[in-house]
């Protein structure tokens, strides 16, 4: 009787739990829970997580408060409540932020909400606890929304006629809800000519960061350190990187570890065609020492070899005032694979400072490389670019001649710009229509990436974009610009495929 009474005591908080052998009491709750990994130590009781227990290959975002949430190891990591974002889980190539729609920024291209804009304390922080996802809305009924999702079925009268070309066919990479698939798209039409469900690789239900597209193995690729796998003891080599490519016409993942090298990849670009990727690292936790902690390392990986070779790294430098402090979160690289760029924030954890920064590799080796930030006047406020690409010989160019990108300006809809790092103010090359928008979800705001690609003789340009049928309702529309004429075609995919519920995970153009 006495044994249950203390035990009821200490459910309630006034007395730890007595707890089997091999497990952990939950610091406030009672509730007993099995040990996390033994290393690192401040994590032991990792698994206790709002009043229960995260199963193996989770971990807690917030061990000690109530509303923690487990965070899947492999795509995610745990971020602590800032402001008015709750302790939530964002992907591993993000930075736990105090702005935009869900509080976890991506330092290399923007992806969720106005740069610079907080969370309105007021809504509902819906999907925030686990990786922010798009999510199927539920629309009151009403004739007016009736009608418009009527219309949503109906071909897109907008699209200006074409000059006489061979049509582009895209490949993308698609989230429907949490299940991969690769479809092929007719860019005259909008109309997906084939699809297949990605097979041999698990997203975990989860958002992805974007992947590259390789011409020479016609595949999507990623890079990603092994979390599955139990953390190394600290003083380690550090954790396997895992390559993954998947084939764009069968939807078959296979996976490879890469030998050379071992970290935390943050920033990739597609080189040489596609034959190699060129990647951005920091050094994983069990593996940190004081001369690498600080270092952003940058390597080329054979596709086919899945071998890494070091090409440059430059020191972070001590916070966000750096320049180089982000240069491994990089999204585009120069044809010849000397200098990479990302776009957003020079302060990524509050927004501030839209710009553009560069970090020139040189071709000396291991060290060498140094990083600039230059502010873009004309990007604050969220009218900065949300795609990238670089402009120039994609084969040999070593620096940039600039860049094309989607801007949402302040007059509405999306528009193609040209612009360069110095600060002036981009040149308007296509205007997409009032109705196009970067993806929304429903109550939340702005969320998920907008995906693009350039021809390599650099005239032709796609991209895929969210029309607007309802306010922060969208469907996904192929864009095609034909840079020499200025023409430009906008068709909506069919079968539709709804912002809300699919997102975007990579594109390529099939040359």
């Amino acid at each position: 009787m006495l044994a249950a009474l203390a035990l009821a005591c200490a459910a309630a908080g006034g007395l730890a739990a007595a707890c089997p052998a091999e497990q952990v009491a939950c610091t406030g709750s009672g509730t007993c829970c099995p040990p996390a990994h033994p290393w690192p130590e401040g994590l032991r009781d990792a698994t206790c997580c709002g009043g229960g227990c995260c199963s193996p290959g989770t971990t807690c975002s917030a061990p000690t408060e109530p509303d923690g949430a487990c965070c899947t190891d492999q795509p995610t990591a745990p971020c602590p409540a800032i402001g008015a974002y709750p302790a939530r889980c964002c992907g591993r190539w993000t930075v736990c932020c105090s702005v935009g729609t869900v509080g976890c920024c991506d330092p290399a291209l923007p992806w969720q909400g106005e740069l610079g804009a907080a969370l309105d304390a007021t809504l509902p922080a819906v999907a925030a606890r686990r990786t922010p996802h798009l999510f199927a809305a539920s629309l009151p009924a009403s004739r007016a929304q009736d009608d418009a999702m009527v219309h949503l079925l109906q071909p897109d009268i907008l699209a200006a006629a074409l000059p006489a070309r061979k049509s582009a066919i895209v490949r993308a990479l698609l989230l429907d809800v949490s299940q991969l698939s690769v479809v092929a798209i007719d860019a005259s039409s909008g109309k997906v000519i084939s699809s297949s469900r990605v097979r041999g690789y698990d997203n975990h239900g989860e958002s992805t960061r974007p992947w590259a597209y390789s011409r020479a193995h016609d595949a999507f690729v990623t890079l990603e350190a092994n979390f599955s796998a139990a953390p190394p003891r600290r003083g380690g080599v550090g954790r396997a990187l895992v390559l993954t490519t998947i084939d764009t016409s069968s939807g078959v993942g296979r996976s490879a570890v890469v030998t050379g090298v071992t970290g935390v990849p943050v920033g990739y670009c597609s080189l040489e065609g596609g034959k190699a990727l060129l990647v951005g690292l920091h050094a994983d936790e069990s593996a940190q020492t004081p001369t690498n902690a600080s270092l952003a390392r940058f390597v080329r990986i054979d596709l086919r070899s899945a071998r890494a070779t070091p090409v440059a790294s430059v020191s972070r430098g001590a916070d966000e005032a750096s320049a180089s402090f982000y240069a491994a979160h990089f999204y585009a690289c120069a044809g010849s694979g000397s200098a990479v760029v990302r776009v957003g924030a020079q302060h990524v954890s509050t927004g501030k400072e839209s710009g553009v920064g560069i970090t020139q590799l040189g071709t000396a080796g291991l060290g060498g490389a140094s990083s600039s930030f230059q502010p873009l006047p004309w990007a604050k406020a969220g009218g900065g670019p949300l795609t990238l690409q670089p402009l120039g010989d994609k084969a040999r160019a070593s620096s940039f001649d600039g860049f094309l990108s989607l801007v949402a300006p302040d007059s509405g809809g999306l528009a193609l710009v040209r612009w360069d790092s110095k600060g002036g103010t981009p040149a308007t090359v296509a205007k997409l229509g009032a109705r196009t928008a970067p993806p929304q979800v429903p109550i939340m705001g702005a969320l998920g990436y907008l995906a693009d690609a350039l021809s390599t003789d650099g005239s032709r340009y796609v991209a895929l974009v969210c029309q607007e049928v309802l306010p922060a309702v969208g469907r996904w529309a192929v864009v095609t610009v034909e840079l020499e004429s200025g023409a430009v075609s906008l068709r909506p995919l069919s079968p539709l495929k709804l912002a809300a519920t699919v997102g975007v995970s990579g594109l390529g153009l099939v040359e």
